[in-house]
């Protein structure tokens, strides 16, 4: 857990140092930017309505310099580490249960190197050093999680299988908050230290990993047993799950909210830091903690005793409600003038925009009960592909004419989750349909969703894979 808790502070600590990186290295977006230490927040937006150098020069509180943002940061916030990651966890994730690895050994050496890589970060004089070093980052993290998980799944039975999974996974929510700590560092002392700081805590856990941790026996259990398969039924499988448009709706809505998560993850602190003079780092280093950590257990509580009186449709609902709820919080975040009423009401979007993270995945894996391991794989493969790359919309919106980045956020941030919430519906819709055509005996859609089996049988099968997918069910990022 201590080591997920850095592969992810590593990977977000970049949104914290965008604007110092950006003018040492002279890439991205121009502005005018305060360089008066007061925070009379006027001043601010008098430097931000200067729109050339020229104009800019005639006022000495202010500068003309690099903002940290634009087109050339979203693409090393996005594409450069998310497709990377997501290909390659997709492979090692299907790798790991088909092929034996010397488990802790491969997640010591790569846990050395993707700290490796952001270290690197610090010495880094060219844009496309940064890009090169991003994309191995994305590369030997992606081993984090997969091999973690079956690590974890083998040294606990299934019954204690999702409590160690849970706490394994507040490493996500543990290293996004420590990630806005780093910002306090960078108050003292240089980007560069931030990324060699960020680094040399990694270094030293892939060397305890190595010579602490055991590599245990491979189990045996009904998950296991499902990836032995032949592969013509793995893929025939796979490509019956991506023809229910159920499932196909909920890839392209979980797709969406979590590219609205990734817009403010990747943003805040240039939001708050541009237009409301505030160090996102006094609220940001618990905010997401607390109402992500939260959010995200209470959601699947609710949706568990929902299953329990009104079946398994009716976990959809938290969905829709959750990011319905979500919409007016996530617009106040970025209207709210006050910077503290701002986080507060950012710390409930979290409560409750979180509810979403582990509801959505478990319907797809109930919706698949034959083939949970293939279905899963490939929806969060999609939804880190869609959600990660969401984040080269933030450019181009802020340049439309009479807009900025606070424009921009306000489309992708509550905008996104709107969206979700509508295809959730959409979803939702589709779902009781297929439950009314099963219930009438519509053999051709019981062969669709692989519900051949007696329902018994499903029930058992659902149970016994959802305590091992439980790394994916409570990752906030679905990473």
């Amino acid at each position: 857990m201590i080591l997920y808790t850095f592969n992810s502070a590593d990977r977000f600590v970049l949104g914290v140092v965008s604007t110092q990186i950006a003018q040492a290295l002279k890439y991205g977006d121009e502005g005018c930017l305060k360089v008066s230490t007061s925070a009379n927040s006027s001043l601010d937006r008098d430097c931000r309505a200067h729109k050339n150098e020229r104009e800019c020069s005639n006022f000495p509180q202010c500068q003309w310099n690099f903002t940290g943002q634009g087109i050339q940061y979203q693409v090393l916030a996005g594409p450069t580490f998310i497709v990377i990651f997501s290909i390659s966890a997709l492979l090692l994730g299907i790798g790991v249960e088909v092929k034996e690895f010397n488990r802790k050994n491969v997640l010591a050496v790569f846990a050395f190197l993707w700290s490796t890589s952001t270290l690197l970060m610090g010495f880094v004089t060219e844009y496309w050093q940064l890009v090169v070093l991003r994309m191995a980052l994305g590369l030997f993290e992606s081993v984090g999680a997969p091999f973690s998980a079956s690590l974890l799944s083998d040294y606990f039975e299934k019954d204690l299988r999702g409590a160690a999974m849970g706490i394994f996974n507040w490493g996500i929510y543990i290293g996004f908050s420590l990630t806005f700590v780093f910002k306090f560092i960078l108050a003292k002392t240089t980007w560069e230290w931030v990324f060699r700081m960020a680094a040399i805590p990694g270094c030293i856990l892939a060397v305890v990993v190595a010579f602490t941790v055991k590599e245990p026996p491979k189990r045996t259990d009904a998950l296991a047993e499902s990836v032995r398969l032949s592969k013509g039924s793995r893929l025939l499988g796979l490509a019956k799950s991506f023809l229910s448009p159920a499932i196909f709706f909920l890839c392209i809505a979980g797709g969406i909210r979590n590219g609205g998560g990734l817009v403010l993850a990747y943003n805040v602190d240039p939001f708050f830091s541009q237009y409301r003079q505030a160090n996102s780092a006094h609220y940001m280093s618990w905010v997401p903690l607390v109402g992500g950590a939260i959010g995200a257990a209470l959601g699947g509580f609710i949706s568990d005793a929902l299953v329990v009186r009104f079946g398994r449709q009716t976990r959809v609902i938290v969905l829709i409600v959750s990011q319905f709820l979500a919409v007016p919080l996530a617009f106040g975040v970025l209207t709210i003038s006050h910077p503290t009423a701002a986080f507060m009401c950012l710390l409930v979007a979290f409560f409750v925009g979180e509810m979403w993270i582990g509801v959505c995945l478990a319907v797809v894996v109930e919706l698949r009960p034959k083939f949970p391991m293939g279905a899963a794989s490939l929806y969060v493969f999609f939804v880190q592909l869609v959600g990660g790359n969401a984040t080269l919309l933030v450019a181009p919106l802020s340049n439309v004419s009479g807009w900025d980045l606070r424009h921009a956020l306000l489309v992708l941030y509550p905008g996104l989750f709107a969206i979700s919430a509508v295809l959730f519906c959409v979803a939702f819709f589709f779902i009781r349909r297929d439950m009314k055509k099963r219930e009438g005996g519509d053999e051709d859609l019981k062969q669709l969703v692989g519900e051949e089996e007696e329902e018994e049988e499903e029930e058992s099968e659902a149970q016994d894979t959802e305590a091992s997918l439980t790394p994916l069910l409570q990752n906030p990022f679905f990473i």
